[in-house]
């Protein structure tokens, strides 16, 4: 199994750990709220040495996560986790780790993430009908906004591996081969 695959299947373990804690708890969408201050910290670049290099000792990453505590205000079940992250020195698989407890908090929802890239950011009003829109031809969804300026106009929707582009982007490629 290559190293990839053991830290994907790794951070897969610990997420259902992770979910199956806070669910027993009644605690996963408190822990959702943290997850996105996690994520934003396990990002900087002072993290990102702390998780991938070897050389620091547990020592140095209890008192990283300690801050971390205080600072974002963590769940206790949080706070655990990332105990255990860091006794088993598996503090690198954190970035995918949330994310696959995202993804098991959004299927036992019912929910399916549907990504929407747009030109610029979208208004609450188009937001409220795309979303509209959307629910009603897939049901429960979870949207991730991003923006791209090269799409000039329209909309990129995104649903596992699905793709709806109606850009102008999209359709000035689409115009550019018909031509060739």
């Amino acid at each position: 199994m290559s190293k990839q695959a053991s830290a994907a299947l790794l951070s897969r373990r610990y997420a259902k750990a992770l979910f199956e804690l806070a669910s027993g708890a009644n605690a996963v969408d408190a822990i959702l709220k943290n997850i996105d201050g996690l994520k934003v910290a396990a990002k900087s670049p002072s993290m990102q040495v702390l998780m991938h290099n070897p050389l620091i000792g547990t020592i140095a990453q209890r008192k990283a996560v300690d801050a971390l505590k205080s600072t974002l205000n963590l769940q206790p079940l949080v706070q655990q986790f990332l105990n255990t992250l860091v006794l088993n020195r598996r503090l690198a698989v954190l970035p995918e780790a949330l994310a696959h407890f995202v993804e098991l908090a959004r299927a036992a929802r019912g929910e399916s993430l549907v990504v929407i890239t747009s030109a610029k950011p979208l208004d609450e009003k188009s937001r409220a009908a795309l979303r509209a829109k959307l629910e009603q031809k897939l049901g429960k969804i979870a949207m991730d906004e991003r923006v791209d300026a090269s799409l000039l106009a329209g909309v990129v929707i995104q649903k596992g591996s699905h793709l709806l582009d109606a850009s102008l982007k999209g359709r000035l490629n689409t115009l550019k081969v018909a031509l060739s």
